[in-house]
């Protein structure tokens, strides 16, 4: 329940001068107002002016909301946050004399990434779902299009983790080489694997390049350091086999 405004003034003049401790309840804000406010005065669809800002403020104020700072105060708490966080945003002049901002892609990533709520919408591997067509991970591009190193590199499945260009031996014992991780079957969650067919000879082991196949990662037994440790890997005898490309 909130209490009335004039209870809360002494609150509302304080300013922030340092970040709250990393276990804090709104990390790295020091409490509920600050987070909204700074969500909703940073929206990029939503501009507001100075005068909107302070009547907001105003607002929520008179109606008792705690902790509501002043416009002056909200913006000493935004350069505590620059100078704590780092502010990914790069301001450009074109040559013609036009200014515009440019945000750190990579910068935004890693804190998506960090953040629990964020990562676990996030997509890393494309959809193998037929002529279906809503994101971009959906569309013909993404699937077989886009460099396969630019795709992400890895898949752990089944407590094991499995790596593109790295030999791998599925459970019926032929060897394969992942490729191109995607994911199929219902609600996309299952992942499946581009890549090439191994083939054992004499000669050693032989890559067949000529033609990709979709595999199902649900079929690999053991990964590349299970595959080259074990002495029944073809021609494991203190020299691997070497692996041919055909």
């Amino acid at each position: 329940m909130y209490e009335p405004a004039h209870a809360q003034r002494h609150q509302r003049t304080q300013t922030v001068k340092e970040l709250p401790s990393p276990t804090a309840e709104y990390y790295p804000y020091p409490n509920l107002a600050l987070y909204l406010m700074d969500i909703i005065f940073n929206s990029p669809r939503t501009r507001f002016s100075r005068i909107q800002k302070a009547v907001v403020l105003e607002f929520a104020r008179l109606l008792g909301a705690p902790y509501v700072p002043t416009l002056h105060a909200y913006k000493e708490f935004q350069q505590v946050m620059k100078k704590e966080m780092g502010n990914p945003t790069y301001k450009f002049t074109s040559s013609f004399g036009n200014i515009f901002y440019l945000n750190d892609i990579g910068e935004s990533l890693s804190k998506d990434m960090s953040n629990p709520l964020s990562r676990q919408n996030m997509t890393f591997y494309p959809h193998h779902c037929g002529n279906y067509m809503a994101q971009t991970w959906h569309g013909k591009k993404m699937l077989e299009d886009v460099s396969d190193d630019m795709l992400s590199p890895t898949m752990c499945y089944d407590g094991k983790t499995y790596w593109v260009n790295e030999v791998v031996q599925r459970i019926s014992g032929a060897y394969f080489i992942p490729k191109r991780w995607v994911l199929r079957g219902k609600d996309n969650s299952m992942p499946w694997c581009f890549g090439y067919e191994v083939k054992e000879t004499e000669q050693g082991l032989v890559v067949l390049t000529k033609r990709r196949i979709c595999v199902a990662v649900s079929t690999f037994a053991r990964t590349y350091e299970q595959v080259v440790s074990s002495h029944k890997f073809p021609g494991f005898a203190g020299k691997i086999s070497r692996i041919q490309l055909l």
